[in-house]
């Protein structure tokens, strides 16, 4: 069985119990946890996973996952090839703040439509580690949501502030 097969039936899934949100994002062993010598998931994989659930489902709500920018970030690293040749110019940040920016636009080109960030102090989210990671350069919520936003407008989104609950 391939990861691919098993993506095929959970998108399949997500379409038989009509969800309208799912988060599509490629597994990351943690070291302390059992399943800490599974293989980590495909950035590739995630991109067709997420580009497929959009054409099957149309309407529904696919989040930009932090797993598929930290996979993404370790390929990129591995392997210059996979990386995407595009720079944002325009902003002034850290180079991980690009590489993130650009992970964003990859997965927003192959479907997804949300994107949420983190907003609790600093401190504390070193206390929250579902997967390992380099520890986030500290800017304020507001210089985020800015990258965010320019990053989202350079590809010919617009910004919702409405919530359907």
């Amino acid at each position: 069985k391939t990861g691919e097969e098993d993506y095929a039936k959970d998108i399949l899934l997500l379409k038989s119990l009509k969800v309208h949100m799912a988060g599509i994002g490629p597994f990351i062993p943690h070291k302390d946890t059992n399943l800490k010598e599974w293989k980590m998931g495909s950035a590739f994989l995630t991109m067709k996973a997420v580009a497929l659930t959009r054409i099957l489902i149309k309407d529904i709500q696919l989040p930009a996952t932090t797993a598929f920018n930290v996979v993404s970030k370790s390929c990129c690293n591995q392997n210059s090839k996979l990386k995407n040749e595009s720079s944002i110019k325009a902003l002034a940040c850290s180079g991980e703040s690009e590489e993130n920016n650009e992970n964003v636009k990859k997965i927003f080109r192959s479907g997804a439509n949300v994107l949420m960030k983190k907003v609790e102090p600093y401190k504390y989210r070193k206390l929250y580690e579902i997967y390992p990671r380099d520890e986030d350069k500290i800017k304020s919520i507001s210089e985020e949501r800015r990258e965010e936003e320019w990053v989202i407008y350079s590809m010919g989104f617009n910004i919702s502030s409405r919530v359907d609950l």
